[in-house]
């Protein structure tokens, strides 16, 4: 993953892109610099607030909202979708309006602030058997 990746570990230093300032930002999956897929993404986030983690990617927008799907694998495993930030976050308010479509037992819906370098995140997971909350 280019957005994540260490210079000094990786093949050659440009084999990274680096990680963007923080900038005060509202996106809104409508507008057309939120969210793009990884393969199309050139590393400037001016471009994308948000891309897709992983080829194939499970992640679209339709009708201005950011769809995330659980793919059922022909080994019956299920692909899921992960959408990352393209800029670094350093504090600030984060508001996430999210539902969960799975009503199966085991799927866990989550939103998550992390930071790679050291490990620490905050996240909110959502089971997948109560739909309601």
């Amino acid at each position: 993953m280019p957005i994540l990746c260490e210079a000094a570990n990786s093949f050659s230093p440009s084999s990274c892109w680096n990680t963007a300032h923080c900038v005060k930002s509202n996106v809104a999956f409508g507008s057309p610099n939120a969210f793009a897929q990884i393969a199309d993404y050139d590393g400037n986030p001016a471009d994308a607030a948000f891309v897709s983690q992983f080829e194939p990617s499970n992640a679209k927008v339709v009708n201005g909202e950011l769809q995330m799907a659980l793919v059922k694998q022909n080994n019956g495993a299920g692909f899921g979708a992960t959408v990352i930030g393209t800029r670094a976050f350093q504090y600030g308010t984060v508001t996430a309006v999210m539902r969960s479509g799975c009503a199966s037992g085991g799927v866990v819906s989550s939103f998550i602030i992390r930071n790679e370098k050291v490990g620490d995140e905050i996240d909110f997971e959502f089971v997948g058997a109560d739909t309601a909350t």
